[in-house]
């Protein structure tokens, strides 16, 4: 048992030794911060979708991904559904996707294809 514990405890440290992940801010055009915004982050390869919200200063984040490529998505009503293809996570590394959304229906969708920033 003790054994197994300790084994337990080493692969939850390497895991999170070489986590990766995707934080940001969630913006309107005048850069006042959008708080409660739907972000979803989907694994294009696994399909696997984790959502988390923007808190009150509109920063999100999505620790502990796996490596792969993401398509990101925010959504809010009373704006516009902007969404990022194409970002590739790597191990260690936390990319930084800034959203600025544009009022509108959340019918509308904006795509944008950039790099990210790397932290």
């Amino acid at each position: 048992m003790h054994r197994s514990l300790c084994l337990f405890f080493l692969l939850c440290a390497t895991l999170a030794a070489q986590s990766s992940g995707i934080q940001g801010l969630v913006t309107d055009p005048t850069d006042a911060p959008v708080p409660d915004a739907a972000v979803t982050i989907t694994n294009v390869a696994t399909g696997v979708v984790s959502t988390v919200r923007s808190n009150e200063r509109g920063f999100y984040s999505a620790p502990f991904l796996a490596i792969g490529t993401y398509r990101i998505s925010v959504e809010k009503q009373g704006f516009s559904k902007l969404s990022r293809d194409n970002l590739k996570l790597d191990v260690d590394q936390t990319a930084r996707v800034d959203f600025t959304l544009k009022l509108g229906a959340v019918a509308e969708t904006v795509e944008v294809t950039a790099a990210a920033a790397l932290l």
